[in-house]
């Protein structure tokens, strides 16, 4: 049970709100706590898991005492809290003055796409409450994410309505079961000359018969059917394993012999739910789980190979029927010292386990305010783009303390040098010490009083100086001494760098050699040599420059995204500066409809474009060859097909930040007689920008985020493929298609 505290009083007010509407009339304001804030639960909801999220309230006011027999008199539903707040706005003729009345409060009837409530029968409690809930779980087998949106919870409570104000709580308890497993596994066992080693991170689990539907009385009865539709229950629901592990240390033997053992349990990527699950129903089915564990045979003479094993796990550790109560957490631990079934539907019954039932609450808040005291900011988190201030809109009970309202932080990505790294600034470190030419000070950031009861934040920016976003962080009391939920707000100039490293090594792959998320029409890394080189091993005729390892002073890991919205002069223009017609590249790319950079734009700048790392070095190569290279190269998960050649302008841009010493030298150290090949010639630092297309020259590819966004292979919309498992950030991809389809490309290695 979680507490949801009736605090503060009804009173008549009428405030213009932000967005020119007034609300008069009487409020009765609840105020939600969602996260604990004590120990005296053992089990909390986590909010990684959306557990404990409030998206939508139902109030229903009975007369005390009639809320078995009677109607509800009054009712709001839908209610979206804002912040930590739920306003309910009353009809003084029906809910009057020095009443008691029943509150009957049901969360997230309306919250979840997968959760749906059957219309009441009526306006009594029992008819409020005969609604049959169906949630269709997230089963795991298609969905990446398979958290839910939030939980269904009710709970009830009785005050006493009065102009002065109101105490007590509401508790809430969730009408579903959790259902964790905790999987570990030996080292290795040794059977018949045979070693078997399990493969922990390919571990899954998979619920059967979950409970799609109940009712908030109790009552309903689960049945099964033949087809999935009409079936109360969800036949298989899938899990994964994270990385997160727990330990525990246990004691093996007695006396002198005894000695501790840690055991290191994987964490399910999320939980199971499952509604009640009567044991009196004619047809139910026993909810039970079984867990997939990978064990590599390796054999004498080398050759190895992997098979999954399969155990069945009850949840209740017992034979009685798993019914699952709403409201409680079934936890368990289990390690596997056995081979298990390579059949699932026998899989070996697993019952040396560490099996546990607890009660699975939040915290209960009692709340006793005889003066209403609030204050409620219009917006918690902001963004200032290219603006120098912001004012957020309040309401309170008291003056806002200037005294203690300030900005208590100020954090930004320092580039300057290849390594970055985070920056944060406050009252005692106002400036940071380890960029000499850094012109950020704390004290630039400035917070005061707006007009109309807003609260000011300011920060002038300077386009010779702010190249990076700046995220500020706020507190703010009044005079009660209430403090409202950090403001948090982040500030992006009209030119802004953000960095990515990309430090991925290799990713094993059982069939086939180690790999990393870099390629060149298809060739990947092979260890630590070059690939696609030319004619290495006769593998690769078109020349198109190698990937080689991070070396000498050209060793950057990092990819940076330039991002442009306006320019203080007239010197480039912002635009799309690619050909309007396709690429033809024959039988040398798979590319279909690539679209190179135009030679004519030479003072043109994409909006927003990503600058490869220097994993993409290579020997400087034709220009041609260099069109190719860039429609062809991948990397961290940006696909094939959507690089290119930058325009003079865009190398220019970034040469200039360089210069500031906003971001390191990623065309060459300054005096270097380096060429870099641009779309209508060549440029480097020391002699500048010279047209033509003639010659070698060195080439760093741009990615057009501004036209294909941010995503990367692995969180592409169109990363669905029928029949066949999701691509990966380690799969060669065409991306070049216009419809934003990716295709998988031909992979040499």
């Amino acid at each position: 049970m979680f507490a949801l505290p009736l605090l503060l009083a009804l009173w008549a007010c009428q405030d213009e709100l932000d967005n020119g509407q007034t609300l008069s009339g009487n409020y009765l304001t609840l105020t939600l706590q969602t996260s604990a804030a004590s120990t005296r639960a053992p089990i909390v909801g986590e909010d990684r898991f959306n557990e404990n999220e409030v998206k939508s309230v139902d109030v229903y006011f009975f007369a005390d005492g009639q809320e078995n027999t009677a109607e509800y008199l009054y009712a709001k539903e839908g209610l979206v809290p804002e912040g930590s707040l739920l306003q309910v706005e009353l009809d003084k003729t029906i809910i009057q003055d020095n009443n008691n009345y029943y509150i009957y409060v049901v969360v997230n009837r309306t919250g979840s796409s997968n959760t749906t409530f059957t219309e009441a029968n009526g306006r009594t409690l029992a008819a409020l409450q005969e609604r049959t809930i169906t949630t269709n779980w997230k089963e795991g087998y298609e969905d990446e994410s398979v958290t839910e949106e939030c939980l269904v919870m009710d709970g009830s409570t009785t005050v006493t309505v009065n102009p002065e104000g109101t105490q007590g709580h509401v508790k809430l308890t969730r009408a579903m079961a959790k259902v964790m497993l905790y999987a570990a596994a030996e080292e290795s066992i040794e059977m018949d000359n045979v070693t078997y080693t399990p493969v922990l991170n390919q571990m899954n689990v998979t619920m059967v018969y979950g409970v799609k539907r109940t009712n908030l009385e109790g009552t309903y009865t689960v049945t099964a059917a033949d087809d999935a539709e009409n079936s109360d229950y969800i036949t298989r629901m899938r899990r994964d394993y994270t990385s997160n592990t727990i330990t525990e240390t246990i004691t093996e033997g007695e006396g002198e012999d005894a000695k501790e053992i840690q055991i290191q349990y994987y964490e399910q990527e999320v939980p199971f739910y499952s509604y009640p699950n009567s044991g009196t129903t004619a047809d139910r089915q026993d909810a039970y789980l079984i867990l997939c564990v990978p064990w590599e045979e390796r054999y004498q003479g080398g050759s190895y190979r992997s098979h999954n094993y399969y155990y069945r796990i009850p949840i209740t550790g017992s034979t009685a029927p798993a019914t699952l109560e709403r409201n409680h957490y079934y936890r368990i631990k289990v390690n596997i010292g056995v081979l298990g079934s390579l059949n699932p539907n026998e899989a070996v019954e697993i019952t040396d386990a560490d099996f546990e039932i607890l009660d699975w609450f939040d915290m209960e808040v009692d709340a006793d305010m005889q003066k209403y005291e609030y204050l409620v900011l219009d917006e918690y988190n902001s963004v200032m783009n290219n603006v120098n201030s912001i004012e957020n809109a309040y309401i309170s009970s008291s003056n806002i303390d200037w005294d203690k309202t300030k900005i208590i932080s100020v954090s930004y990505w320092d580039y300057h040098e290849d390594e970055s790294y985070l920056v944060e600034l406050n009252e005692n470190y106002q400036q940071d010490n380890r960029n000499n030419n850094s012109t950020v000070k704390f004290t630039d950031f400035e917070i005061g009083s707006g007009s109309d009861e807003t609260i000011m934040v300011s920060h002038e920016l300077s386009d010779q100086n702010d190249f990076v976003k700046y995220t500020i962080t706020v507190e703010v009391y009044n005079k009660d001494g209430v403090k409202a939920n950090i403001w948090t707000i982040d500030q992006y100039p009209a030119r802004y760098i953000v960095g990515e490293k990309n430090d991925e090594g290799y990713v094993p792959d059982y069939w086939e050699n180690a790999r990393a998320n870099r390629f060149i029409n298809g060739y990947y890394e092979n260890g630590d040599t070059p690939y696609d080189d030319g004619d290495q091993w006769g593998r690769n005729k078109y020349d198109l420059g190698s990937v080689s390892a991070l070396s000498g002073n050209n060793a950057n890991p990092n990819l940076y995204t330039i991002h442009i919205s306006s320019f203080t002069d007239n010197a480039y223009a912002l635009g799309d500066p690619r050909n309007e017609t396709f690429e033809d590249f024959g039988t040398r790319l798979d590319a279909t409809e690539y679209r190179s950079t135009s030679q004519d734009a030479v003072e043109v700048i994409a909006p927003a474009y990503k600058v490869a790392s220097s994993w993409g070095k290579t020997l400087p190569r034709s220009y041609v060859n260099t069109v190719e290279r860039c429609a062809s190269y991948q990397e961290a998960g940006y696909p094939a097909g959507r690089w290119r050649i930058p325009t003079k302008a865009e190398v220019e841009y970034i040469i200039n930040l360089s210069n500031q010493r906003k971001i390191p030298r990623l065309f060459g150290e300054a005096g270097e007689t380096t060429d870099y090949w641009v779309s209508s010639g060549k440029y480097n630092t020391s002699t500048g920008y010279r047209a033509g297309i003639n010659g070698e020259a060195y080439v760093r590819c741009i990615y057009d985020v501004w036209y294909w966004g941010e995503q990367t292979i692995e969180d592409d919309e169109h990363n669905t493929p029928s029949g066949a498992d999701p691509l990966t950030n380690y799969d060669f991809v065409w991306g070049d298609a216009v419809d934003g389809s990716l295709t998988e490309g031909d992979t040499h290695n």
